[in-house]
């Protein structure tokens, strides 16, 4: 009984020359062309993108307050015991 085979051996049986690309890795050059309507995005929405990093950096600080409070009131109680 044959393993299963995978797209790449059973393009390498056929012998195709056709380029295969890996599902996950870097990206690829035509992604380049989206960044251009992206920051154009920001420049144009900047109150909208100052809100959103705004929101970020909120969030951002509330977890790790609350991380920190968590593991002092952890160390408290175990300081307690």
């Amino acid at each position: 009984m044959n393993p299963p085979q995978d797209g790449r051996t059973r393009a390498r049986q056929a012998g195709s020359a056709k380029r295969l690309t890996p599902q996950y890795g870097l990206p690829r050059p035509g992604h380049q062309s989206s960044l251009r309507p992206a920051f154009e995005s920001l420049r144009v929405h900047k109150v909208r993108a100052t809100l959103a990093m705004l929101g970020v950096m909120i969030t951002a600080a509330a977890v790790i307050s609350l991380r920190t409070q968590g593991s002092g009131s952890r160390q408290q109680g175990l300081d307690h015991v």
